[in-house]
C-alpha cells in the first residue's frame, strides 16, 4: 500500500502536507480531508477549507467533533466508530459544519477508513459535498408548504394536483375527508368522477373540457354535489387552473395541458342554508300566485253570477242567449286558468326540453286579469320553437318574478312588452321583459340580485331576483337588466343552447 506509506513518510516533513493529498485532490472542487483515529484532522484541500471558512493552520486544531454541528455530532462519532470497527467500509451523512463565526453550512460527507497493510485502519479519508444552497431551497419549500397546509386548513379548503399526462391526482387530507376516502388510496380522475352525483358528472366534465381546452383555458369554477362511499351526499365548490406546455415534436405553439391544480371546500351547510331561503322563497311565491290566481278567478265567477240572473229578468229570449253565451266565455276563462296554475304544480321534478314560449304564454295569463285592472296594455311577439333544456317549474318562476316586478311597477298603468327569438344557427335562446313604470336608479340597480334587498317595502320577501339568478346560473343563462328613472325597466335573459336542447 504504498499510498499509506507516503502518507506516514509525509506526515513528520515540513512539505508533507503538500504531498499528502497530491495536486490533483488540492485541485479538486470537491472538498477532501483526512483526519486520524481520534478524528483530529490532518490535511484538507482547498474546497474543503472553504466550505469550512477557515485556514488548514486553524482547522487542524480542531476534531471533526467540534466543528460538526452539536445535534449532529452523535450520529457522525456512530458512523466513523463503525467504520473503524470493521462493521462498514464506508458510510454518508448530511450534516451541518458550524463555521467560525456561527453560521452553519448543510454539507454531504462520504466517509471511509484508509487501512494499513495489516487491515487496520489509520486514517479517515472524508469527499465533502457542500449542498447548503439545496438544503436551504429545501427548508424554504417545506416551510411554504406548512404554510399552505396551515392556510388552508384554517380555510377548510383542500388542495388538488392531477398530472393530464398520467391521469394521477394528489389529494391533500381535506380532500380525501370531503369524499369520503382513504388517507393512502392512489386515485385517479375516473376516482373523482365515480364519486360525483351522477346529475352533475357529465356537468362537471364539460367545464374540465374547457379548463384544459388549449385554445380556451377557461378557469375551473364549479359546485357539484359528492356521494360518499356511506351514501351521504356533500355539496363542495371547486376553483382551479391548467397548465400547459410545449407539444414534443409538435407545430410552433402548439401547447398540450400537463397539470390541473386547484382547491375544493365543502359548502353543504352554506347549500342547505340557500335551499332554505329558495324553499322560504317558494312558499312566498306560492302565497302570492294564490292571491293573483284567486283575484283572476273571481273576476269571470262574479260575471258568471250575473249573467246567470239576467235571463230571469228578461223575457226577451234573444238577449236571454246572448247572457248564456257570455256566461259561457267566462266559465272558459275559468277553465284555462286552472288549467295554467296545474302546471305549475305537475311539471317534471327533473330538467326536461321545454318550449319557452309555451312556458311564457302561462305566466302571461295568470296576470291577463291584473294587468287589464292596473290599466297596463301588453305587446308580446313570441317565437315559435323556442325550445331548451331545463326544469320547467324553476323556469316558470323566474319569468313570474320578472313579470310580476313590471307590474308592480306600474300601478297607474302603462305597457309591457314581452318578447322570445332565436339568437342566429344554434346560437341559443333569448327572452326579454319591458315596461314603462318608475324605472331604478344605478344605486338600487347594483343591489337588485342580493338577498333580502327588496323595493317594495312590507310586501316584499327581497329573494324573487335573487333566487332567479340561482336558478338561471344553475341552467347556464345569463341575464341582464337597464333601467331608468321615469321611463322603465328592460330584462333580457339568454339560454345558450346545450346538446340537450333542440331547435324546431
Amino acid at each position: 500500500m504504498e499510498n499509506l506509506r507516503r502518507i506516514n513518510e509525509a506526515s513528520g516533513s515540513p512539505n508533507g502536507r503538500e504531498r499528502l493529498l497530491g495536486p490533483a485532490f488540492a485541485r479538486t472542487s470537491v472538498g477532501i480531508a483526512i483526519a486520524d483515529g481520534e478524528v483530529h484532522i490532518l490535511e484538507a484541500n482547498g474546497a474543503f477549507l472553504e466550505t469550512l471558512g477557515r485556514s488548514l493552520d486553524e482547522l487542524t486544531e480542531e476534531t471533526i467533533d467540534s466543528i460538526t454541528h452539536p445535534d449532529d455530532r452523535g450520529v457522525n462519532a456512530a458512523g466513523i466508530r463503525s467504520l473503524y470497527a470493521g462493521e462498514s467500509q464506508d458510510f454518508q451523512i448530511e450534516k451541518r459544519y458550524v463555521k467560525p463565526d456561527g453560521t452553519e453550512v448543510w454539507v454531504k460527507n462520504s466517509l471511509s477508513a484508509l487501512r494499513d497493510e495489516n487491515g487496520e485502519p489509520i486514517y479517515t479519508m472524508c469527499i465533502c459535498e457542500n449542498i447548503d444552497s439545496r438544503k436551504r431551497a429545501e427548508e424554504a419549500s417545506t416551510r411554504a408548504r406548512e404554510t399552505l397546509e396551515l392556510a388552508t386548513r384554517a380555510a377548510d379548503l383542500g388542495v388538488w394536483d392531477v398530472n393530464l399526462l398520467s391521469g394521477e391526482m394528489m389529494w391533500t387530507p381535506r380532500c380525501r375527508e370531503i369524499f369520503g376516502v382513504s388517507m393512502d388510496a392512489p386515485l385517479t380522475m375516473d376516482d373523482f368522477y365515480a364519486g360525483l352525483h351522477s346529475e352533475d358528472r357529465e356537468r362537471v366534465a364539460e367545464v374540465i373540457q374547457r379548463v384544459v381546452d388549449p385554445r380556451i383555458r377557461a378557469t375551473y369554477n364549479v359546485e357539484y354535489r359528492v356521494c360518499r362511499p356511506s351514501g351521504e351526499i356533500r355539496w363542495a365548490a371547486a376553483t382551479g387552473v391548467a397548465y400547459f406546455e410545449p407539444v414534443s415534436g409538435g407545430q410552433l405553439g402548439e401547447q398540450q395541458p400537463v397539470r390541473f391544480i386547484g382547491t375544493i371546500a365543502d359548502i353543504t351547510q352554506r347549500r342547505r342554508a340557500v335551499d332554505a331561503l329558495v324553499q322560504a322563497e317558494k312558499l312566498a311565491a306560492t302565497g302570492r300566485l294564490a292571491a293573483a290566481i284567486a283575484h283572476e278567478i273571481n273576476n269571470p265567477l262574479e260575471a258568471v253570477t250575473n249573467l246567470l240572473f239576467l235571463p230571469h229578468e228578461t223575457k226577451n229570449e234573444k238577449e236571454r242567449t246572448q247572457y248564456l253565451l257570455l256566461a259561457e266565455e267566462e266559465i272558459k276563462r275559468v277553465s284555462e286558468i286552472a288549467t295554467q296554475t296545474l302546471r305549475f304544480y305537475r311539471d317534471p321534478s327533473g330538467p326536461t326540453t321545454c318550449d319557452l314560449t309555451r312556458l311564457l304564454e302561462s305566466v302571461l295569463t295568470l296576470f291577463n286579469g291584473r294587468a287589464h285592472v292596473l290599466g297596463v296594455e301588453s305587446q308580446t311577439r313570441l317565437a315559435e320553437g323556442c325550445r331548451l333544456y331545463g326544469s320547467q317549474g324553476e323556469l316558470r318562476q323566474v319569468f313570474v318574478n320578472l313579470v310580476g316586478n313590471a307590474l308592480d311597477a306600474m300601478l297607474y298603468g302603462g305597457r309591457l312588452k314581452v318578447r322570445t327569438w332565436h339568437k342566429g344557427e344554434r346560437g341559443g335562446v333569448r327572452a326579454t321583459t319591458a315596461d314603462t313604470g318608475e324605472g331604478m336608479s344605478k344605486e338600487t340597480m347594483g343591489r337588485l340580485f342580493r338577498p333580502f334587498f327588496t323595493t317594495k317595502s312590507s310586501t316584499g320577501t327581497g329573494l324573487g331576483l335573487w333566487l332567479s339568478l340561482e336558478i338561471l346560473n344553475k341552467h347556464g343563462a345569463t341575464i341582464r337588466m337597464r333601467s331608468r328613472c321615469g321611463v322603465g325597466t328592460a330584462v333580457s335573459v339568454f339560454f345558450s343552447e346545450r346538446p340537450e336542447a333542440t331547435r324546431i
